[in-house]
């Protein structure tokens, strides 16, 4: 037999999350949740949110902080090296990139850019063709990126 209790007879939503059945869906949905922040996705987060795509080009896997006014941020999870990171998030949130535990640098999200480079550190990455690709790529994902008085605003610092 199956307690009810917590459970609203009509809709079958769980409201007692001390009631054992209610509190493993508790956690079933707030481990996808995380698991969705890791991962780099996110919940809908309406019409004021961009897609933004951050590529990671130097030779070890970066950790992903977003500043949320705490000293260090919340880690959303990870890029490995030579790899994207696609995320939904809002005009001028920052992201910390630390590198091996060192901070490595800020990122802050604009909506008229959708992509965004960490640049190599190894010279030899520059001529890959993925590089190449991602750079000719960020021409029309981020076309103000090419106006030298702005391009800094879309870069790491």
């Amino acid at each position: 037999e199956v307690d009810s209790e917590g459970f609203d007879d009509q809709s079958q939503q769980c409201e007692n999350p001390a009631n054992p059945e209610c509190r493993q869906q508790f956690e079933e949905k707030f481990k996808s949740i995380l698991e969705a922040r890791i991962r780099g996705a996110s919940e809908d987060k309406g019409d004021d949110s961009i897609k933004v795509i951050i590529w990671n080009f130097r030779e070890n896997q970066l950790d992903v902080f977003w500043q949320d006014g705490s000293e260090k941020g919340v880690n959303v999870g990870q890029i490995s090296p030579m790899e994207p990171y696609e995320t939904k998030t809002f005009r001028e949130h920052t992201f910390t990139f630390y590198e091996r535990g060192a901070r490595i640098g800020r990122l802050t999200m604009y909506p008229e850019c959708k992509l965004y480079i960490i640049y190599p550190t190894l010279p030899h990455v520059e001529r890959t063709p993925l590089f190449q690709k991602v750079l000719r790529r960020r021409d029309t994902a981020c076309a103000a990126h090419q106006d030298p008085h702005v391009k800094w605003k879309y870069e790491l610092w």
